[in-house]
């Protein structure tokens, strides 16, 4: 059995254009694709507090929102939506924050495969 896998970064997600500002996004695996979220760049506000609590409440009511006892990073995204948390981190937070809950979600796949 082989596995490989791009994680949140996978190269055909986004566009990379010399110049372009990057944007507020949370990456978010599920069984069978991502969902991605992609929010304001940050020169235009992507990463206050107020998008991204609007963003982290739409995920959660989602019924493909994992839950915040899946992972890590689904608590912190339920904690800014539900407003426990109230500062909404920087990009390189949200990086972690969506792989670690990918890391959680593939681990679960593949345990049962087993």
């Amino acid at each position: 059995f082989h596995y490989g896998d791009y994680c949140i970064n996978h190269w055909t997600f986004f566009e990379f254009i010399l110049g372009m500002q990057p944007s507020f996004n949370i990456r978010y695996t599920l069984e069978d694709y991502y969902l991605v979220y992609k929010g304001k760049t940050i020169k235009k506000g992507g990463l206050n507090y107020a998008n991204i609590h609007k963003i982290c409440s739409s995920l959660i009511k989602l019924p493909d929102f994992y839950g915040k006892d899946f992972s890590w990073g689904d608590s912190v995204i339920e904690d800014i939506a539900t407003k426990v948390k109230t500062s909404g981190g920087n990009l390189t937070t949200w990086r972690s924050i969506g792989t670690n809950h990918h890391i959680e979600a593939i681990v679960t796949q593949l345990s049962t495969l087993l």
